[in-house]
């Protein structure tokens, strides 16, 4: 029996999908907790979380985007939050899992570890953003300041976010 070309493009978009969420995961255990490299958005609010608190990162991420989805779930398309839902569950689970398999190892070389979890998180979420989801996290609360705020541009309300989160990562992290 073939495949016929939906069910072709469905199984491609569940691959991105899965593949992208691993490589998701793997990025965030084993390459910017273990070289204490700082993040943006949700995840850079989580790793500051785990830096000064010691909570578990995939767990803590979980919880910011709860509150998040809900908001998102009244003002962006139901499919993506749903399958943007899947992936944080997994990749929150995958994050707190994955060091218990592979023992996380600092490169000592905090170029070298930018460098390799820039081009993993690169391809992970252009898999997922592919895949038709994404990480959930500050992309949410962006569009809906934009959608309450028209006259403050989306690119203004991101860079505000990443300013205020990257400061925070720098206080935490140093530069």
């Amino acid at each position: 029996m073939t495949t016929t070309h939906p069910q072709k493009k469905r199984v491609e978009k569940i691959s991105f999908l899965i593949i992208g969420t691993l490589l998701y995961s793997l990025y965030i255990s084993l390459l910017l907790s273990p070289n204490d490299i700082g993040s943006g958005g949700i995840m850079g609010i989580t790793l500051v979380l785990q830096e000064l608190f010691h909570t578990p990162i995939g767990l803590t991420q979980l919880l910011l985007n709860i509150p998040l989805f809900l908001l998102g779930f009244r003002f962006l398309r139901k499919r993506f939050m749903f399958l943007s839902g899947i992936i944080v569950v997994a990749s929150s689970f995958l994050i707190d899992w994955i060091p218990t398999q592979i023992v996380p190892e600092s490169l000592n070389d905090p170029l070298v570890a930018s460098i390799f979890a820039g081009l993993v998180s690169g391809l992970a979420m252009a898999l997922i953003f592919f895949g038709g989801a994404s990480t959930g996290g500050l992309d949410i609360l962006g569009k809906f300041f934009f959608a309450r705020f028209h006259n403050w541009p989306l690119p203004r309300i991101f860079l505000i976010q990443d300013l205020v989160i990257y400061i925070l990562v720098w206080w935490v992290f140093d530069l």
